[in-house]
């Protein structure tokens, strides 16, 4: 475990390795890895032009569901991930394209975003201001506050695996069966990702990984039968989703995990059932594979709701 200061947020890393066979050589580099101490700083200023760049992207926002009319004076649930990114000049960054910080040595070089956790336990970050932002799986973990707060607004949590090269396996790749999800769902959200919807949050995101971007690296190199949308970007949705039908509601906790790819250009189904008052299951479901590629748990807040101090 590591600490490591970005701007104002604090941001911690776990490492946990699941059961691969390696050479010992290569253990041992993944051993200095794991203990190695890391850090740097980064600072940014949410800004209205780049929100609007995210609500022409997102279908909830484009103006075809809601008039696009972002918060004049913060960011509203989510919207934090298109801020706060390294800026990494392109000969340092790795053979996908993707950023070189935190990431395991050769042969993990096969990224992909496994999950995550998003909680709200303080003000929402202000715009115009500066703010803190076999395999391998990282765990990260943010704390976002508004500059010169020690109170955080955001903590998140990111899970990578990372895979060996050999494990690509092009046409070969089962699809995991997810179940205990409860039928009728009480609400849905459907639109299909297409090439353009990945270019643009790669872009906003400031993401080169190739699996979204390069078809012909998606499949000869990663094995998929197209590029693949973003973890995030469907995390993102299923939060749009929730607020769409449910305007107004205030949001605590949203965690999620992914469980199949999504290839671009198929439709994608966000669907939410009510556990409890306070309590929503959502899943995103490829319909055309059919399979769940993402699912997620929220925890809403009622107006006289304590919202708890999560723990360090």
């Amino acid at each position: 475990m590591f600490i490591h200061e970005v701007g104002v947020k604090r941001f911690t890393s776990f490492v946990r390795l699941r059961r691969i066979h390696v050479k010992s050589g290569q253990m041992e580099t993944l051993d200095r890895w794991r203990n190695s101490s890391l850090g740097f700083t980064l600072d940014d200023t949410p800004n209205h032009e780049k929100l609007l760049d995210l609500f022409i992207t997102l279908p909830t926002r484009d103006g075809s569901t809601r008039p696009p009319v972002p918060s004049k004076n913060h960011l509203e649930y989510g919207h934090h991930l298109v801020f706060f990114h390294p800026r990494t000049r392109e000969g340092q960054l790795r053979t996908d394209a993707t950023d070189p910080d935190f990431a395991p040595p050769s042969p993990w070089t096969r990224r992909m975003w496994a999950g995550g956790k998003f909680t709200w336990v303080g003000p929402p970050l202000r715009l115009g201001s500066e703010s803190g932002n076999h395999m391998a799986f990282l765990r990260q973990q943010y704390s976002y506050s508004q500059e010169h707060s020690s109170v955080p607004s955001i903590i998140e949590e990111r899970t990578h695996v990372f895979l060996p090269v050999s494990a690509a396996t092009p046409g070969e790749r089962p699809l995991k069966e997810v179940k205990g999800l409860i039928e009728p769902f009480d609400f849905e959200f459907i639109y299909t990702p297409s090439p353009t919807t990945l270019f643009r949050f790669s872009a906003l995101t400031f993401n080169a990984h190739q699996i979204h971007l390069d078809k012909e690296y998606a499949q000869e190199i990663e094995g998929y039968p197209e590029r693949l949308v973003h973890g995030p970007l469907t995390a993102l949705m299923m939060i749009e989703s929730v607020l769409l039908h449910h305007p107004g509601a205030r949001l605590y906790e949203f965690t999620y995990r992914a469980q199949n790819p999504l290839p671009v250009g198929r439709p994608c189904a966000i669907r939410g059932k009510w556990q409890d008052p306070s309590t929503i299951t959502l899943w995103a479901l490829d319909e055309s594979a059919p399979s769940v590629v993402m699912t997620g748990t929220m925890t809403v807040l009622h107006d006289n709701a304590f919202r708890p101090t999560p723990l360090d």
